[in-house]
């Protein structure tokens, strides 16, 4: 590369490639798109092979994991396959999969859009804002990819969002002078990995992109776009331990630096004025500075001073609120942005620099007293004690031990790095350290990533840039808008026609078209369906319940199902030892009598409690502190956890989810002997342990006990007697360590169910929610819990449904079985027996199914998996990956699904349900829509009848807001009619006066105390909703055409008389000039009489008094909200104002829409009649199809007959 296109390292600027006379590409369209995701034949092809000494160059340095999709073409020749395309799809497979479209600067388009932007005032900047691919589309014209300086982004989920970026370039300036680690083999060391390579190209530049503050690196062999990752991915064990433990040189830190960026995790807070312009680009706000413009021509200023006065108020709490949300989120984080710590490099001393020069591939010492990590780093020697709650939820410390050198302990199956494989080796961003054991010198951690690539980093990036939530309610808003702005137009049309036709002036005609546009769609109508949602926030913070997604309280009264965590919340935190079960020559040796009161005299058992566990002492050395279930077996034990006494552990392997145990290798200080305790699953140590050592009755003991809700752990270990030495256990596997164990017995904890658990289940079944467990423990042990808490029903029939995958010698099974009652009835239930619904006409089932058995279903059974989750209740051995994939399961069969968890392993699945509930307050609460004060379930009730509440005010509101647009829509275009129209002051008393003291009070119903099966309607386009709105529109048309009818056949009327006043004094509000009396500045002749007339004193009074009279027959109380009589607000509202409005006139005259809504709209026959024959096949959602069909199956369940696979024999 010449020396005048050089930078100094660090410098980034952006690259324009105009005139380069790439031909432009044309975007594919989604068919295309979806038939290159399906990898089908017959589309253009490329590059598989790059030539040139640069391009090779910059694929050798920049050897990206991940993959990109591109484009296959027909034929073949080297033509072909160097052909360059307009696009790639990134992240094929991935949560963040994207499409990206490569643009190049156009003049004159981009010269054509600022006139038309120009034109319209400022108009289409709010249509760019919104929709970035026509901003990229009218300045830009598609190009190849490789000579792009824009591109368009656009996922590929449901959302289909767009994203438009610019292109950037840096320049790599340093090389290395005394780094020559492998440079004879740097091609045949893993080819993908990033940066894995020297960093020896100067001058090498580089393009990228930067997405949701992470960088995509442009790979000319690819010829895409590659998401930028750290060290995590495609490189093995061994590599981490030869070629990255000496650290790196300066130089190569610099570039990757360069490359990767400081690491910090970066949230600006932005300044007002930043926020305010986001704010105002609204499109709702666009339309009430329209509708402001309009009534300021029109002299209406005191409603349009009032609307801006609002709009002023909402916008500066809206902006509060965001700059306070930011300035939360960047102290949350700032705090480890700026650490001093200590980093090896290689040919030199050890340095002490901020943690922001840290990159992937650094080497950091991990310090003796405690401190936030900056970064993820992979433990490489020593062990680390961390406090994960930024992660986990819970403050339990953690033991981290370090990476085994595979080779080194002569494994030569060199295993590559995965992070999920390899997360007890891993110590996370943001994650405290608590303790430091060193077995060299330092302890020592390889830097894997860094900034927002860390798992911290991925956090804040959640929130924000959330993914967007599209709610069937905002769905159906936008629907009715619609219909209202097409009502709107036919309104305006008319106005013109009338209008035209008595030969008014084309600026008043303009004037009142606009103005009917500006009634038929209120600007108040976002804030008083809103209206709702802050009170039943309110409400919810006072109980405790703390939202920070606060348009999901609706979701949570439409909850059908809600899904529970059991250790911590259903069941108690703690634990109680309820005895030892020995086991000793193939016997289990204990009595029910006296199986409390054993004193532990067998030295195996004894040291298995007092040596397995990963408990630690805190800073005083006088408090130990981990996991309650270690700490209860220890304590029972009578030890004292020290440091040069007793027995000492040399190894910890820590427990893992997937392996469903924990080992550690200890030596006894007085006898010089080496052996391996492990404690775990009992299933999962039997396993491991030798036939002579289980005892024969073994799965009929622990069943007594599992049966009868007491969790048991089994406990084994070995003697190695020569065959492992102590210089060996730093890199001895965890496979060796843990084979021909001895089984000794069994321990029986009692973890007690919470007093409120039976009440709260008894409360949800009665209202017909479906409530599921979902847990890690053992499947006995889960379906006890659930018999004892009420899930499970004293006479109700228990499934148990096994997989097997496939042997050699047979096919993939599923088994049905019947559980058995526990033996000698001496298992506690709950009494209670929840009757079943009146469409089911079997008795009720539950299944129960652990976890490998859901994935071999899954796997090798898709189509019994709706069955399976349909009738699910129990769902036992789950790690957290399977809750997600449960949560989402449920979700395909249309159920609205809540997740009730602790925060311990619950975050995917609290982020994946529609409405997630955390019990922790910790960091982890963040992953939740939803965060409870009180430690138990009672707060999943009050959710539910607080999301009913608001739900049916936000409904109430919106008919309410409707009805009054149109009631006022009728009422304009009858005085149309005969010229005239409503005054200022008329107009203010029904928008400012009645429906917005109205909209604001009818929302304050509390919800009401108790749930019922009934469900609140929750759609806003129902048959229900829209007859209902519908009859009072043509009920309230008839009035008050009835009213403008009957006033002109009465002997005294006169219309041109322009004194004439209806039931009021010449001085009265509604008798004044209208708006476009005082702006047509003697255009129209005898403006006053146009106010000043009978039909406009009929039609005012006749429509203030339907709004007064639907607001009250719109105010629905129970089942879902308390009656109107608590709501005194609202009800002295309606007083004062039929007080106020009868002083103005004798006697209102609309007692029949309360008729009509008591007697149509809460017949449930006829509504469940109408929706038949408006929707016949929108009646049942999946799964109420779903459990139809099973119910008149009458082979179902299948417990007599195994499901087998359809393929043969594997």
């Amino acid at each position: 590369m010449p020396k005048s296109k050089r930078t100094d390292a660090g410098q980034e600027t952006d690259r324009r490639s105009a005139g380069r006379g790439s031909t432009p590409g044309n975007a594919r369209d989604d068919q295309s798109l979806a038939a290159q995701s399906a990898g089908r034949p017959g589309t253009p092809s490329a590059v598989e092979e790059v030539s040139g000494t640069e391009q090779q160059s910059i694929t050798r340095l920049l050897a990206i994991d991940g993959e990109s999709r591109e484009p296959r073409r027909s034929g073949s020749g080297d033509a072909a396959s160097q052909a360059p395309v307009h696009y790639r799809v990134v992240n094929v497979g991935e949560g963040n999969e994207m499409v990206i479209y490569g643009y190049c600067w156009s003049w004159w388009r981009a010269l054509l859009s600022t006139l038309v932007t120009i034109l319209s005032c400022g108009l289409f900047i709010m249509a760019f804002y919104w929709r970035p691919e026509w901003h990229m589309k009218c300045s830009c014209q598609p190009c190849h990819l490789q000579d792009a300086e824009y591109v368009l982004m656009k996922t590929t989920d449901e959302f289909q969002e767009w994203h438009r970026h610019k292109v950037k370039f840096m320049y790599l300036k340093y090389s290395p002078q005394t780094d020559q680690r492998d440079r004879e083999t740097i091609e045949d060391v893993d080819e993908f990995s990033l940066l894995r390579k020297n960093i020896s190209f100067t001058g090498i530049q580089i393009r990228y992109l930067q997405h949701h503050s992470i960088r995509y690196i442009w790979d000319p062999n690819k010829r895409s776009f590659i998401l930028l990752r750290g060290l995590e991915q495609n490189v093995s064990c061994s590599d981490l331990h030869k070629k990255y433990l000496d650290g790196l040189v300066y130089q190569e830190s610099q570039n990757r630096k360069l490359i990767y960026g400081p690491n910090v995790i970066a949230v600006q807070v932005p300044p007002y004025w930043k926020l305010l312009g986001k704010e105002i680009l609204n499109p709702f706000y666009a339309f009430q500075a329209f509708s402001v413009i309009l009534w300021f021509v029109e002299a209406y200023y005191p409603y349009a001073v009032a609307i801006i006065v609002m709009s002023i108020c909402s916008i500066a709490l809206s902006l509060y609120t965001a700059r306070k949300q930011y300035t939360m989120l960047h102290e949350m984080v700032q705090s480890h942005n700026s650490i001093r710590v200590t980093v090896l490099r290689k040919g030199s001393a050890s340095q002490i620099v901020s943690s922001s020069e840290l990159v992937p591939g650094d080497v950091i010492i991990i310090p003796q007293q405690e401190m936030i990590l900056p970064c993820d780093v992979v433990l490489m020697n020593g062990a680390v004690v961390v406090n994960e709650s930024m992660l986990t939820g819970e403050s339990v410390p953690v033991t981290k031990t370090p990476l085994p050198d595979i080779c080194e302990a002569g494994n030569y199956n060199d295993p590559i790095f995965r992070l999920q494989d390899y997360k007890r080796h891993v110590l996370f961003c943001g994650t405290l350290i608590i303790q430091v054991r060193p077995y060299e010198n330092y302890v020592k951690a390889v830097v894997i990533r860094t900034g927002f690539l860390t798992t911290k980093g991925q956090l804040v990036r959640s929130i924000l840039f959330p993914k967007p939530v599209d709610f069937k309610l905002f769905r159906d808003a936008r629907r009715f808008v619609i219909c209202l702005v097409l009502v709107a137009l036919l309104g305006f049309v008319y106005t013109i026609i009338i209008s035209s036709i008595r030969g008014e002036p084309i600026p008043e005609i303009l004037l009142k078209a606009f103005d009917v546009i500006t009634i038929v769609v209120p600007p108040a109508l976002p804030a008083a369906v809103t209206v709702g949602v802050v009170y039943a926030q309110r409400r919810l913070k006072r109980q405790g319940i703390y939202c920070i997604s606060p348009h999901r309280i609706n979701l949570c009264g439409q909850l059908d199902l809600v899904c529970f965590d059991k250790t911590g919340t259903l069941t108690e935190n703690g634990m109680d030892l309820y005895g030892v079960v020995r086991a000793k020559n193939k016997n289990f040796i204990y009595s029910n009598d006296d199986l409390k009161m054993q004193v532990f005299n067998e030295d195996e058992v004894l040291a298995a409690m007092a040596t397995c566990h990963s408990l630690t002492l805190a800073s005083s050395e006088t408090t130990l502190q981990g996991d309650p279930l270690d700490l209860t077996i220890f304590r029972a034990t009578n030890w004292v956890c020290r440091f040069r006494s007793g027995i000492g552990i040399l190894r910890q392997f820590p427990f893992s989810s997937a392996l469903q145990r924990m080992t550690v290798i200890a030596k006894n200080l007085d006898e010089q002997s080496l052996a391996a305790y492990c404690k775990g699953a009992p299933e999962t140590i039997v396993k491991l342990c030798t036939k002579e050592s289980v005892p024969d009755d073994f799965l009929e003991v622990m069943e007594s006990f599992t049966q009868c809700g007491y969790r048991v752990i089994g406990l084994a270990f070995r003697e190695f007697k020569g065959s492992l030495k102590e210089s060996d256990i730093k890199n001895v596997n965890r496979e060796f360590v843990e084979q021909n164990m001895t089984f000794t017995g069994l321990v029986i904890l009692e973890n007690k169910l919470k007093k409120v658990t039976s009440m709260v289940f008894s409360e949800l079944l009665k209202a017909e929610i479906r409530i599921v467990m979902i847990t890690g423990d053992s499947t006995l042990t889960a379906i006890q819990v659930a018999k004892e808490s009420g899930m499970i029903g004293v006479r109700e029939r228990v499934i148990r449904v096994k997989a097997k995958l496939p042997t050699a010698t047979s096919k993939a099974t599923v088994t049905w079985r019947n559980v058995r009652k526990a033996p000698g009835g001496e298992c506690r239930e709950s009494p209670q027996n929840i009757p079943v619904s009146g469409a089911e006409s079997k008795p009720r089932i539950h299944f129960v199914v652990d976890g490998p058995s859901l994935l071999v279903i899954e796997e090798k059974f898709p189509e019994l998996l709706p069955k399976v989750t349909l009738y699910g209740t129990v769902f036992a051995r789950m790690s957290p990956d399977m809750k997600t994939k449960l949560i989402k399961s449920l979700q395909s069969l249309d159920y609205v699904v809540g997740m009730c968890g602790d925060g311990a392993n619950d975050c995917g699945a609290l982020k994946t349900a529609h409405v997630g509930i955390s019990l922790s307050q910790l960091e982890a609460s963040v992953a939740s829509p939803f965060t409870s004060k009180l430690p138990t379930i009672e707060c999943v009730p009050i959710l539910i009848k607080e999301g009913r509440a608001a739900l049916v005010t936000s409904f109430c509101a919106f008919k309410y807001m409707a009805l009054y647009s149109m009631i006022q829509y009728v009422s304009v275009l009858i005085l149309y009619y005969i010229s005239s129209n409503l005054g200022n002051w008329e107009f203010l008393y029904e928008d400012l006066f009645i429906t917005s003291a109205i909209a604001i009070t009818m929302s304050r119903n509390k919800a009401y105390e108790h749930l019922v099966p009934q469900r609140p309607n929750a759609n806003l386009v129902s048959p229900q909703l829209l007859l209902s709105v519908l009859m009072h529109i043509a009920l309230c048309s008839t009035f008050q055409m009835m009213g403008f009818l009957l006033v002109q056949i009465q002997p005294w009327y006169n219309p041109w008389d322009q004194g004439a006043r209806a039931c009021s004094s010449n001085n009265t509000f509604y008798g004044m000039p209208s708006r476009h009396a005082r702006n047509s500045s003697g255009i129209l002749f005898n403006m006053q009489w146009k106010i000043s007339n009978y039909v406009n004193t009929t039609i005012f009074f006749v429509s203030v008094f339907q709004y007064i009279t639907i607001a009250f027959v719109f105010s629905m109380g129970k089942p879902f909200r308390k009656p109107i009589s608590t709501n005194y607000l609202f009800l002295a509202v309606l007083v004062i104002l039929y007080l106020f409005t009868l002083f103005l006139m004798l006697f209102p005259s609309s007692s029949l829409d309360t008729f009509f809504e008591e007697v149509l709209t809460n017949n449930h026959r006829l509504w469940n009649w109408l929706s038949r024959i408006y929707c016949p096949s929108a009646s049942l959602v999946k799964h109420k199809k779903l459990h139809r069909e099973l119910q008149d199956d009458p082979a179902w369940p299948p417990v007599t007959t195994p499901t087998w696979h359809k393929d043969a024999v594997q």
